[in-house]
């Protein structure tokens, strides 16, 4: 068995497929910046998911990790 949590920045500069191949991989966690307009963020905005995208993203999410564990 695994020892220890894993956790890494799934969305960043790799987007929300980078969150599923993570958790797909079976990582404890996940981290995301979300904004409610990443457009307008004063920093990183780029890399931020906007809020109304969390919900919908996290039900998969949570579908992918369940299949995993």
């Amino acid at each position: 068995g695994r020892s220890g949590l894993l956790l890494r920045d799934a969305f960043g500069a790799r987007g929300a497929l980078g969150g599923n191949l993570l958790l797909a991989t079976g990582v404890d966690g996940v981290f995301m910046e979300t904004h409610p307009n990443p457009a307008k963020a004063l920093s990183d905005g780029a890399n931020a998911l906007p809020l109304k995208a969390v919900a919908p993203l996290w039900k998969k999410l949570v579908k992918i990790a369940e299949v995993v564990k």
